[in-house]
């Protein structure tokens, strides 16, 4: 998602109980590709449940990132 600022959020949706690695890692490698890389400012995780930030992301009930984008 870009932001205001030119910046980039970069956003996956795990929509489970049990959140996989490779959720994260596609957030991680996202941030590192040539030409985003320097522009992204958040990694963010929307999730079922699980609201809590590690090791850089973000994760975040997909009903309350909905309730906070409207």
């Amino acid at each position: 998602m870009k932001e205001k600022d030119i910046s980039l959020t970069a956003i996956n949706v795990s929509y489970t109980d049990r959140i996989e690695e490779r959720e994260i890692r596609a957030l991680e490698e996202f941030s590192g590709v040539e030409g985003f890389g320097g522009q992204v400012k958040e990694l963010l995780l929307l999730t079922k449940d699980t609201e809590k930030k590690e090791n850089g992301v973000r994760y975040m009930p997909l009903w309350k990132w909905v309730l906070k984008t409207w």
